[in-house]
């Protein structure tokens, strides 16, 4: 039985992994992630690597269009029918266009510094995180402005050139490219 999935966002191009949480996974099967969707999207399968009774990872296939898709573990991937569930409970994965950072203001940071970030494709997600070098901002410290707006207080951070990128589902889950960063200055904090 699949409980939850994490990261609950993937970029459409997919590729990245996501971890199944569950029950009663066993080493010996062959199973599958399918990835099902209502729209009229053929379903997609993912061969399992076994983590352990609680725990499968499945790679993330590429979708065609933003949208929610049910994810089905089944032991018999070989066909659509094998993908159906009679579990009314299944977790969503959310495909989502890439964060694209079009400006910051200001590009010069110190601890406590107030910055805009304006982009596109900020919206419909709860996932939505910034990247200061190593510093990870979850969503819960961003506002959102609108849908192509966010604004945040930097953090601490060591004097220097740093990436400020914006990405999904935290550290890692998303490469950073020239799209989604952006390089920032900090300086010593104003006295």
């Amino acid at each position: 039985k699949v409980i939850s999935i994490f990261p609950s966002t993937s970029l459409i191009s997919g590729g990245s992994l996501m971890n199944v949480i569950g029950t009663g996974f066993d080493s010996q099967d062959l199973l599958y992630c399918c990835f099902r969707s209502s729209e009229n999207i053929p379903t997609k399968l993912s061969t399992v690597m076994y983590v352990n009774d609680t725990v499968i990872q499945c790679n993330v296939p590429a979708s065609p269009i933003v949208r929610l898709t049910n994810i089905i573990v089944t032991a018999n991937g070989n066909s659509d029918n094998n993908c159906i569930s009679n579990d009314n409970d299944t977790p969503l994965l959310r495909y989502l266009d890439e964060p694209q950072v079009l400006g910051v203001q200001p590009t010069v940071l110190h601890s406590g510094s107030i910055v805009t970030i304006t982009g596109k494709n900020f919206e419909n997600n709860p996932d939505l995180s910034i990247n200061i070098g190593n510093i990870h901002l979850p969503s819960s410290h961003l506002i959102r402005l609108s849908a192509t707006t966010i604004r945040f207080v930097a953090p601490t951070y060591p004097r220097g050139p740093s990436i400020l990128s914006v990405s999904y589902n935290g550290i890692g889950s998303i490469r950073s490219s020239s799209n989604n960063s952006i390089v920032v200055q900090y300086t010593n904090r104003p006295t």
